[in-house]
């Protein structure tokens, strides 16, 4: 992607570390991306992002906001956006890990190039990274993951994907690190895949918060999850939009196949 090696960054040497998926750092040499911008650039752009809604609501003595040394975050927002939002939250005390758990090519159904690009200009300001070594955990996805820029042809990458209970740590991991809740951050409405995460970390023991960036509400507020309909709507997502398996690393993304005329 660059001289620098942008997963070498991303990764960095905490306690989370091992959480940060290196397929799509490894795959994105096989994209072609625009030429590179000034790393000010990239400085503007998670500068612009508002997390003022981890701060208490104006006037509201009583409630504060959650505390970065008992929530984890998981950041559910489009392509880049979920990258800088990630960054932006490092100066209120979190880390951001790439949780993205898919690979890119040239020709591939969903889009990474928002995704590698921000991961790139990112990288080139490795100080925007530099979390305390306690930080909590902010988990990074991509909410497109099983929306396809582009149709199912022959010969292209089908790299959507989903979140899976063994693709981040499990609620006794986060509860040793002193984690107590897990605040969802997303727009519109919270997927599937993970509204069925969070209601493993529900049974685990962890609070659940979530903030929806297109809501009226301005702060996290609990979230109640209906686990009883749950494991059958995400069943018939997955049967819908026929994810493909797993690669052997654990990531997605796998060519269509080509028909034969033999």
């Amino acid at each position: 992607m660059s001289e620098v090696e942008p997963y070498d960054v991303w990764r960095g040497t905490d306690a989370w570390a091992a959480w940060t998926k290196a397929a799509l750092f490894a795959t994105a040499d096989g994209v072609e991306l625009p030429p590179e911008s000034e790393p000010q650039d990239a400085l503007h752009r998670w500068m612009k992002i508002d997390t003022s809604w981890l701060e208490p609501p104006p006037g509201s003595a009583a409630h504060r906001g959650p505390d970065a040394r008992e929530t984890a975050i998981i950041v559910d927002l489009d392509g880049a956006e979920a990258i800088y939002t990630g960054v932006a939250l490092v100066s209120r005390g979190f880390r951001p890990i790439v949780a993205i758990n898919t690979t890119a090519a040239d020709s591939e159904t969903v889009d990474m190039v928002p995704v590698l690009e921000a991961l790139r200009a990112v990288a080139r300001v490795p100080e925007a990274l530099d979390a305390r070594p306690d930080a909590a955990p902010a988990f990074v996805l991509d909410a497109r993951r099983m929306r396809p820029d582009r149709p199912r042809l022959p010969g292209i990458l089908d790299n959507r994907w989903m979140v899976f209970a063994s693709d981040l740590p499990s609620a006794r991991l986060l509860r040793q690190h002193g984690m107590t809740q897990v605040l969802a951050v997303y727009r519109g409405e919270l997927q599937p895949d993970l509204a069925d995460l969070l209601a493993r970390y529900r049974r685990g023991g962890l609070g659940l918060l979530a903030i929806d960036l297109d809501g009226a509400q301005p702060a996290p507020s609990s979230l109640e999850i209906d686990a009883s309909a749950l494991g059958l709507t995400l069943r018939s997502a997955g049967r819908t939009l026929l994810i493909p398996q797993r690669n052997a690393d654990g990531s997605f993304g796998r060519r269509v196949p080509i028909p034969s005329h033999g």
